[in-house]
């Protein structure tokens, strides 16, 4: 399902997408990349993810939040910085200041790769989410994937450079 360029919307719950995300957008090449170049790049991740290419579907995706559940909130390793300054950095996960840019493909599967904008509003970090399974304690845990939004749009082949 190829996104619309029309359609870009160049922020979300007031945060803006990086420039290297709406060039891309905008050129209707904000697509899925290969399956194989997820893997290697991710290879915790625990199931097929979707990249979102459409934006209706980007904005659903980050308007809902389990945070507000204090239930789901440990389970998903997720809080408001605005309230929880305590938890700064991974393996959780501010949802004030991340968007998720691609989820799982499988209903259930829980998974998500986040830009994190903790680090960055112009070139953000890019997390993926991992379920830990320690006894007694399941969990998501927020982990890195690249230092920079433009390092991970390079892994993936991305870039025109």
């Amino acid at each position: 399902m190829a996104n619309d360029p029309s359609d870009t919307i160049l922020e979300i719950r007031g945060m803006r997408f990086p420039p290297a995300f709406v060039e891309l957008w905008s050129a209707g090449k904000w697509q899925q990349p290969d399956e194989v170049l997820i893997q290697s790049l991710i290879p915790w991740l625990q199931g097929p993810i979707e990249f979102i290419e459409v934006m209706r579907w980007m904005v659903m995706e980050n308007s809902a939040s389990l945070v507000d559940s204090p239930h789901f909130a440990r389970g998903f390793r997720e809080y408001r910085g605005s309230i929880s300054p305590d938890k700064t950095d991974l393996p959780w996960l501010d949802v004030e200041k991340s968007l998720f840019i691609a989820v799982n493909r499988i209903p259930g599967d829980d998974l998500a790769i986040a830009l994190d904008f903790r680090s960055s509003t112009e070139n953000p970090r890019v997390v993926a989410s991992y379920w830990c399974d320690e006894p007694g304690d399941y969990h998501v845990e927020w982990r890195l994937v690249t230092e920079t939004f433009s390092e991970f749009l390079t892994r993936l082949n991305m870039t025109d450079s």
